[in-house]
């Protein structure tokens, strides 16, 4: 008798000890899972308010002068190949990082020279680098239009290395994260990519089979409507293109003047709009299949649309345009 009561208070202990930890578990577990809510309305309702004003003013705005303060929305990033789209505030510290990808203050911005960088967690938002490749597009669009970067280098460094802050030779983007990915603890890393900003309405394009089967197409198309005494000269057409990428939901200005938003996609078929400047005018497109071109006019020019590549996550294609 004498023995079974310190095994019953030892137990009473046990159970106490089991309760107290269970507890505290469920505790932390409504905490990450209020973050994560939290994080996801906050983006939610900021990628909403961002659409509805490029959409009100598809135009470049004027820029601003001031230097943005800590919480200023600068814009989105985006890169299509992951799936990974964020809104970017100001400011790098913990309330700004639990809700998005923070812009760290004294940087460039996005159109500046030198070199824009941007941090976010590895478990949250940036848990998606973990898969990100050399040459990978990243999309960083601002009122003042987007800006496309291509990835050249992929580093891990000390956390006190500020060197890869430092400005390059050309503008320059530069993702933040810590590393490992998985990760218990104060990670001891930081997972570095950069990327060399694309020149605005570039002409590089990848000339799949699909767009080279649209672009003949549409010449025969062309030169049978010219035959008929109806339509631009075959010779007109496609002397540039303008290749761009949009995940599924976003958008942003292929060429000066065009904007293209991808509303949703399947596999092979997409819907959007096209809006034109400065005929101010939209084009909706529904069930658009890849390959097909989508043809419309800008100040009196024949433009093509063409979807090379459609998933569930990302459309891909180029914008064929003729002389200036």
């Amino acid at each position: 008798m004498t023995q079974s009561k310190p095994n019953k208070r030892g137990g009473k202990v046990r159970r106490w000890i089991e309760g107290l930890l269970l507890s505290v578990g469920l505790l932390l577990l409504g905490v990450w899972g209020g973050v994560q809510l939290a994080s996801m309305l906050s983006q939610a309702w900021e990628n909403r308010s961002f659409d509805l004003k490029k959409q009100q003013a598809p135009a470049p705005a004027a820029s601003k002068t001031r230097a943005p303060k800590r919480g200023d929305v600068l814009g989105r990033l985006s890169i299509p190949r992951l799936g990974l789209s964020s809104m970017v505030w100001e400011g790098d510290d913990e309330g700004i990082l639990s809700l998005a990808v923070g812009h760290i203050p004294g940087t460039s911005l996005p159109g500046q020279a030198g070199n824009v960088a941007v941090a976010a967690h590895r478990d949250t938002i940036f848990r998606a680098l973990r898969n990100i490749k050399k040459d990978d597009v990243i999309h960083f669009e601002t009122m003042n239009g987007t800006h496309d970067y291509e990835v050249d280098s992929i580093d891990l460094v000390m956390p006190d290395d500020v060197s890869v802050l430092k400005p390059g030779k050309r503008p320059q983007l530069t993702l933040v994260t810590c590393y490992p990915f998985y990760y218990v603890g104060s990670a001891p890393q930081r997972f570095i990519v950069s990327a060399h900003e694309l020149p605005a309405g570039r002409e590089a394009v990848e000339l799949t089979p699909a767009i080279v089967h649209a672009a003949k197409k549409a010449e025969r198309d062309s030169d049978r409507a010219t035959r008929s005494g109806a339509g631009p000269q075959s010779s007109e057409l496609f002397t540039r293109a303008a290749s761009f990428e949009f995940s599924s939901g976003h958008g942003g200005d292929v060429v000066p003047g065009i904007f293209v938003e991808i509303s949703s996609a399947s596999e092979g078929h997409a819907d959007g709009w096209v809006w034109v400047t400065p005929d101010r005018h939209s084009i909706q497109f529904k069930n658009q299949a890849a390959g097909e071109p989508l043809i419309f006019y800008q100040n009196g020019e024949r433009r093509e649309l063409v979807l090379s590549g459609v998933s569930g996550s990302y459309v891909r294609g180029a914008l064929f345009f003729g002389p200036e």
